[in-house]
């Protein structure tokens, strides 16, 4: 039957063939089909080479839609799948797809400027966390002085142009990472370039923000203009634990920021939360899940908050998560809760490196342990 012809037809990802993620690391810049894939194309001194980046962009393309089934690359996406978490692929199929190889979800990640320094981040994607570093002495790469040494309004610009001068025609959804996208004005200069060359009017825009500014009044404007605004915040826990897991942003503050988005907002702009679980937050998920309800459920439309579910890596990677804080976990929300199945996938039992957590407590005059009294005992 039709449907059953359709599964057969249906793509591995969308993404794969007409999706481009941009990135820029140090002079480099790194292109893949979206930012969870795990094998990415490096393209070298791309502010000397605009004729070059096309032609990489129109490689990559190809060759991601002749793979396009699950490859190693894609493992992200599947473990997520496997714990009942909608993931990115799944998300690919909200978009068309064309065997023409054309661009029709785009990400621009190329702005490392940010007003936080995130527990779960660093340096690599945050300028205020490079400046921390800096200050209080603590070695980096060469390449992460070069990265942001360049990260100038000037060159950053002339990434935008050289993406303005792609085949922009089908594009139907945008993402703007960082850094903090909204603390500059990198994706209102692209905005206004691309508004001049397509219908704005079919576009969805996705922020990734972490809700500490409230957009001005002109970039409201700008964004009626637009299809949909998917506008995504990073919030990682309530009270205390969250300003330290996203510091210095008080909570307090993001309350108000809270209530300004939901009374300014256009009502094309549809709000998400990206949450990062982790080995101290993740007992803790039934409180921040119980705030976002009682405060901020939906936008004034009325269409409901999404919430996003995302592991975190590094020095504080749900994958040191203690088993008995698992355990602890499961009592609260139950063996088949999202957030538990997505732990049971990530857990390798290595041990918390607690030196990391005992840093930033020096840095910021913190306390950890106190924060997080209920779980704190089984890290040491």
């Amino acid at each position: 039957n039709r449907r059953s012809q359709y599964v057969m037809e249906q793509k591995f990802c969308n993404f794969l063939g007409n999706g481009l993620y941009i990135s820029n690391r140090s002079s480099d810049l790194k292109i893949s089909p979206c930012c969870f894939y795990k094998s990415p194309t490096i393209i070298n001194d791309i502010h000397t080479s605009v004729k070059n980046l096309d032609n990489q962009i129109n490689l990559l393309l190809q060759n991601s839609s002749k793979k396009n089934y699950h490859t190693p690359a894609c493992d992200i996406c599947m473990q997520q799948e496997k714990s009942n978490i909608a993931s990115y692929r799944q998300s690919s199929f909200a978009y068309q797809s064309y065997n023409d190889n054309k661009i029709v979800a785009l990400t621009i990640d190329i702005d490392r400027k940010c007003n936080l320094a995130c527990a779960s981040c660093n340096e690599n994607d945050s300028s205020l966390w490079y400046k921390e570093k800096q200050k209080f002495g603590i070695d980096m790469k060469t390449s992460i002085h070069q990265m942001h040494k360049k990260n100038t309004d000037e060159n950053l610009n002339s990434i935008i142009d050289a993406i303005c001068k792609l085949d922009l025609s089908k594009v139907e959804w945008i993402k703007f990472g960082g850094g903090e996208p909204l603390l500059s004005n990198t994706h209102l200069y692209f905005l206004n370039k691309l508004k001049k060359h397509i219908d704005i009017s079919r576009v969805t825009l996705n922020y990734t923000s972490n809700y500490s500014i409230v957009p001005s009044k002109a970039t409201f404007n700008l964004w009626k203009q637009f299809k949909k605004i998917e506008l995504s915040g990073s919030i990682d826990g309530v009270d205390d634990q969250f300003t330290f897991l996203r510091w210095p942003f008080k909570f307090k503050k993001l309350i108000n920021n809270l209530k300004a988005l939901y009374n300014q907002s256009p009502s094309n702009v549809e709000f998400k939360i990206e949450h990062t679980v982790n080995p101290l937050n993740i007992f803790y998920y039934d409180l921040f899940q119980k705030f976002i309800h009682n405060v901020f459920n939906t936008n004034s439309a009325g269409q409901r908050t999404v919430i996003n579910i995302h592991p975190c890596w590094g020095d504080l990677g749900l994958a040191h998560t203690h088993p008995t804080v698992l355990e602890m976990t499961k009592l609260k929300l139950g063996n088949e809760h999202k957030v538990v199945r997505l732990a049971e996938q990530s857990i390798d039992h290595t041990k918390l490196d607690v030196t990391y957590l005992n840093s930033l407590d020096k840095m910021r005059g913190t306390n950890w342990r106190k924060l997080f009294s209920e779980v704190e005992k089984y890290y040491d």
